[in-house]
């Protein structure tokens, strides 16, 4: 890669953030992640990255810097000190597990929104070395999606719905179908579907109550008990006169 190139690739990437060594548990997992993408985007020597580093620390991770820096003689040493100095402890991790478990789609997130929630906690939890095999993923993601598009989604082939990308893919274009078509929201999907089950057989636009339903067999087998009587009398005449009487 020339100068040119490099200064053209510079500026299209984000500049990273400050670290200060505080905020919140995963602030620092983020942070060196940022300087990760910068030193592959770029294609940085380990002594490039570093002074990257250096020089967006502040607070009290620039004093662990300062005090620590002879140390640091490549990326690798510096990466596996920082992460003993800033990874979260049991608690943050704990934590990020359970919002992972307890995650749900909201009625109006997007499925994309809600991916890159769940890839955030995702990395976080890997950048504190957590693996999570693809299938788990697949099941945590579909437990946070919206009912009726679980409901479509467990429609599809295995095939599908057992990888992450395809399934995600899916996902999406049965939420775009919903859009489409003006599809009920999640929140209407549970009723509707309680109310099928419960008129199944029934004319839904105008169901018939059932008193009427009753009425009605209770008028029928009148008319059936008049007529096997009319008959009986029928009979009993032919019977005695040889002839029908009207």
């Amino acid at each position: 890669m020339d100068t040119k190139q490099l200064q053209i690739l510079s500026s299209l990437i984000e500049r990273p953030t400050s670290f200060t060594g505080s905020g919140d548990t995963g602030s620092g997992l983020k942070w060196l992640k940022q300087i990760e993408r910068l030193k592959k985007g770029l294609n940085l020597t380990d002594e490039e990255a570093l002074f990257v580093a250096g020089s967006h620390l502040k607070g009290k991770a620039e004093t662990w810097w300062n005090n620590n820096e002879k140390d640091f003689t490549s990326w690798e040493k510096f990466e596996t000190s920082f992460r003993i100095s800033f990874s979260p402890d049991e608690s943050a991790i704990d934590l990020w597990w359970n919002k992972i478990i307890s995650l749900k789609q909201r009625k109006e997130q997007s499925v994309e929104d809600l991916k890159i929630q769940f890839d955030e906690l995702c990395n976080l939890l890997e950048s504190a070395d957590e693996e999570i095999p693809e299938n788990h993923k697949i099941s945590y993601f579909r437990k946070a999606l919206k009912k009726d598009i679980l409901y479509e989604l467990d429609r599809a082939s295995i095939t599908i719905r057992s990888n992450w990308d395809t399934m995600i893919k899916e996902a999406k274009r049965i939420e775009m179908n919903f859009k489409r078509y003006d599809i009920v929201d999640d929140d209407e999907f549970q009723k509707n579907t309680n109310s099928k089950r419960l008129n199944i057989g029934d004319n839904t636009d105008n169901p018939v109550p059932s008193s009427s339903v009753s009425n009605a067999s209770s008028e029928l087998s009148s008319v059936i008990r008049q007529l096997c009587n009319d008959m009986k009398e029928l009979k009993i005449t032919i019977s005695n006169n040889g002839y029908i009487r009207i």
